[in-house]
């Protein structure tokens, strides 16, 4: 260990490239059953509902359990609630190898499964960034953010095209074991960390408070500040506008024929190339100060060059050069807006406060995964197919063939979620936002997390 500086301790980098590895390895395993999965619903339907079901199971089990989920991690330890969400969830993915390998995997098995793991995820996901906080130095949060997108976007290069393969060999049983051992290397990663390092200790001067007012305080917090609560607005909206890429898979599938899983593998390859390089870009830079000017232009560029092009094309060449464009600009956006809650919130109410902010993010998401297949499925697909305002309205830049009727919804999701990025050009509390103070300068050097040895 080395001495204190005269700043204080010294940080070590170790323990969040710990971190980081095993998220990537946990991530790569999870997209690839993902992708294993869309294809599974769609080979036996071939309709849109189901596919968009496999992420309504999981975004809705978030949804619901996000605020207990991080109330209690604020609690256990956020550490200790990472160890433990992985190995719960390689529990899950068990049972899912042990169903497909006899056999037996049905749908409502698939669906009940993804319910399961959701929960475990609405754990995962405060208690990944309230670690980060105190793992990493303020001044580096955004180049974390980064890295986390970085080991996302490499494992969405790597996952599908290794799913594609271990398919056409292995089988999906051979997926879920594949997850199941990333998950159980992530849990081993975890606790490596947790053995290493000290999360910083609760105030004692923090007046007690009920589970009930745990759960609330974080929609409390961001109600309380209109930056923050113009900053949700924005993303509530652009998340809503950028959830409808649930039906990439399907149109591509749709639209590309006897090609289509070669296609989709090479659309979500460009995109995981994208985001290798938003992430690499994000890491190096990192900007301090300045989000906004990331975020709302950002915005404005993902709808119109990542979104828009999906849809009024039928090129599998512009599908990936589109998907790479957005991919590429996402990681720098969410940097900044994770830069931006990491340096307002209090460290100790951080597991509440992004649990909330997930919530009401990612409701927008969860009405989109309802709506998005029977939109789909019951109206704009035979619309596009049949002679109508529809098919007249957007037919000649869309096509009526197959899969025509969600590249409209891809192509209106894109206007949308350009028109979000305008929107928050025009609101002052959110422009002012990024010049405030941080509520905390949380430093690891500060807060002597690193375990004497």
């Amino acid at each position: 260990m080395r001495p204190p500086s005269a700043r204080g301790r010294s940080w070590d980098p170790v323990p969040f490239a710990v971190l980081w590895a095993g998220q990537f390895a946990s991530v790569l395993g999870t997209l690839m059953t993902n992708f294993g999965i869309v294809l599974w619903a769609w080979q036996r339907t071939g309709q849109t509902t189901p596919v968009a079901m496999v992420e309504f199971c999981s975004f809705g089990a978030v949804v619901v359990f996000g605020p207990l989920a991080g109330a209690l991690c604020d609690r256990w330890g956020r550490l200790r609630t990472l160890v433990a969400s992985n190995a719960a969830a390689a529990l899950l993915l068990a049972g899912l190898a042990t169903a497909s390998a006899l056999s037996s995997l049905s749908t409502a098995t698939v669906y009940a499964t993804l319910v399961a793991l959701g929960i475990v995820l609405a754990f995962q996901y405060p208690a990944l960034l309230a670690s980060v906080s105190f793992l990493v130095p303020q001044r580096h949060y955004a180049r974390a953010s980064g890295l986390l997108s970085l080991a996302m976007s490499v494992a969405g290069v790597v996952g599908p095209a290794t799913a594609t393969l271990v398919l056409s060999h292995g089988g999906l049983s051979t997926i879920f074991a594949i997850d199941l051992a990333t998950y159980a290397f992530c849990a081993l990663a975890l606790t490596a960390v947790a053995r290493r390092v000290r999360e910083p200790a609760p105030d004692p001067t923090a007046p007690r408070r009920g589970l009930r007012h745990d759960v609330a305080h974080g929609f409390r917090y961001i109600a309380s500040r209109p930056g923050l609560r113009a900053l949700q607005t924005l993303f509530f909206l652009a998340y809503f506008a950028t959830m409808f890429g649930v039906l990439i898979s399907p149109m591509v599938l749709a639209r590309s024929g006897t090609d289509g899983t070669a296609a989709l593998a090479a659309v979500l390859g460009a995109a995981g190339a994208g985001g290798i390089a938003g992430g690499a870009v994000t890491a190096l830079w990192g900007r301090r100060r300045g989000h906004l000017k990331v975020i709302l232009p950002g915005f404005v560029l993902i709808g119109l060059l990542g979104q828009v092009p999906l849809g009024a094309s039928a090129s599998p060449a512009v599908w990936m050069a589109a998907s790479f464009v957005g991919a590429f600009l996402y990681p720098l956006v969410e940097a900044a807006n994770q830069a931006l809650w990491q340096s307002s919130t209090p460290l100790a109410e951080q597991g509440r406060i992004f649990a909330a902010r997930r919530v009401l993010t990612e409701s927008a998401g969860v009405t989109v995964l309802l709506i998005a297949g029977p939109l789909a499925d019951g109206v704009f697909e035979p619309g596009m197919r049949e002679p109508g305002w529809l098919s007249s309205a957007f037919g000649w830049l869309t096509g009526t063939g197959p899969g025509s009727g969600m590249a409209v919804l891809l192509l209106l999701s894109g206007v949308l979620t350009a028109l979000a990025g305008l929107w928050g050009l025009t609101v002052r509390a959110l422009r002012d936002l990024d010049r405030a103070a941080p509520a905390e300068e949380h430093r690891p050097e500060n807060s002597m997390t690193i375990k004497e040895r």
